[in-house]
Order: C-alpha cells, then sequence, then structure tokens
C-alpha cells in the first residue's frame, strides 16, 4: 500500500513537472513574439523617416513583416494563460498591435481608405509598444515563478541529488562566476580531510 502511494506520488509530480515546463516553454516563445513585434513596430516607426528612392519598398517591407508578427500574435491569443491582469494585458496588447497596423495600412499605396496621420500613429505604436512591455515584464515574472516550482520538484521527478546552488536570484555574472566555481575546485587543506568551499 505504502509503495503504491509513493508511486502515485512520483506520478503526479512528473505530470505536475511536465505542465510546468510546456507552460514556461509557451511562455518564452510568447515573450520572443512580443519582443519580435515590438521591435516591427520600431522599424515600422523608422521607415517613416526615410525619404528618397526605396523609401516606399523599405516601408512596405517593414509594413510586411509587422502584419506578419501581429497576425501570429493574434493566433497565439487562443492559448489563455494566467490570472484576470494577465489575461487583459495580453489582450490589450493584441488590440492595440492590431490597431497600429491598421493604421499603417493606410500609408500604403492599395491601404484602407482611411487617411494616413503620423500623429494616430505614433499615438497607436505607443499604446501597443507599452502594452507590449507590460506583457514582456508579467511573463518574465510568470517564467520565474514557474522556473522556481520546477528546480524544486525537478530531483524527486528525475531522482537526482539536486545541484548545489551557488548564487540566488539573479545570474551574477561570468567574473563572480568563475570566483565562484575557482574557489570550489581549489581544495583547502585541513588535517587530514580535504573541503570544498
Amino acid at each position: 500500500m505504502q509503495r503504491q502511494l509513493g508511486e502515485l506520488v512520483r506520478q503526479n509530480n512528473f505530470d505536475h513537472y511536465d505542465r510546468l515546463r510546456a507552460r514556461v516553454a509557451f511562455l518564452v516563445q510568447l515573450n520572443h513574439l512580443v519582443q519580435r513585434v515590438n521591435a516591427n513596430l520600431e522599424v515600422m516607426d523608422r521607415s517613416f523617416a526615410l525619404s528618397g528612392l526605396g523609401a516606399m519598398a523599405g516601408r512596405e517591407t517593414a509594413f510586411a513583416r509587422l502584419e506578419q508578427s501581429v497576425e501570429r500574435l493574434v493566433a497565439d491569443r487562443s492559448q489563455v494563460w494566467g490570472d484576470q491582469n494577465a489575461q487583459s494585458l495580453v489582450r490589450y496588447f493584441v488590440d492595440r498591435s492590431m490597431e497600429a497596423t491598421t493604421v499603417v495600412r493606410s500609408s500604403l499605396p492599395g491601404g484602407n481608405t482611411t487617411e494616413f496621420s503620423i500623429d494616430r500613429w505614433q499615438e497607436a505604436k505607443g499604446n501597443a509598444f507599452q502594452g507590449g512591455v507590460a506583457v514582456y515584464f508579467r511573463v518574465e515574472h510568470e517564467i520565474r515563478l514557474l522556473s522556481s516550482e520546477i528546480s524544486r520538484l525537478e530531483p524527486t521527478v528525475l531522482g537526482i541529488a539536486p545541484v548545489p546552488q551557488l548564487w540566488d536570484g539573479d545570474y551574477p555574472g561570468p567574473e563572480r562566476m568563475a570566483a565562484m566555481y575557482a574557489e570550489r575546485s581549489n581544495p583547502v587543506e585541513n588535517d587530514e580531510t580535504t573541503v570544498l568551499r
């Protein structure tokens, strides 16, 4: 009976671990997409400053990239995650990005019939960009929470000893990291025993 209970707990932990990893993978991809949309908004904005030969072609290329990334963002919106705040942030970002794309379309040959206004574009782009920044940091927060839970479960699920943690929080940088590993790899003689710091 005790063995069966232990096996059920192990299986439950493994399923939970698997779900957490899948969720983190999705959130990492979402943040990559958010960064791409925001980068394309910036490129689109800079294309309006171009003039002369090739300016319109450059603007059309920038628009195609923006439109493609926003379409992908809209498609990914079907995967709902997080609490109400997270969901409303994502909705806001998607809606503002679509609005910015619609505004830009009127600046292109064969675009919509609405007259293009650079002020309207600046406002739409600013709203979308700030929405993207908010989503990015919310997703990063969620990833940190999930990663902490994954690191807690992993030794149990995989049946391995936990790796000693050299620091808490964010990565301390290569110089500090090298010093930490150097300290651990230099044995210090203490009577007849060797101790790693």
